[in-house]
């Protein structure tokens, strides 16, 4: 399933890397989070454009996710390895 969450996402146009992905059952259904990177000259609304349009096609080409969160990382700060905590 990761891989085809994976494949979904990369075929958004703009989406330039698909990271973190995690899957999980909700009673009878399935809920992804991941993190998408994109180019950092995209404004916030830009982002949540960009998001949004990854989220519908996650949902329509795989109908048993019944949800899906997505964070935004600019593509040089991709995925959760560039975290820092003091």
């Amino acid at each position: 399933m990761i891989d085809e969450i994976k494949e979904a996402a990369n075929h958004t146009s703009g989406v330039e890397d698909v990271t973190d992905v995690r899957v999980r059952w909700l009673g009878h259904r399935l809920r992804a989070e991941l993190n998408i990177a994109v180019s950092p000259e995209l404004s916030v609304g830009g982002g949540h454009e960009l998001a949004m349009k990854t989220k519908h096609e996650l949902l329509h080409k795989l109908p048993f996710l019944s949800g899906v969160i997505i964070h935004i990382d600019p593509t040089h700060r991709s995925g959760v390895r560039w975290l820092r905590f003091p």
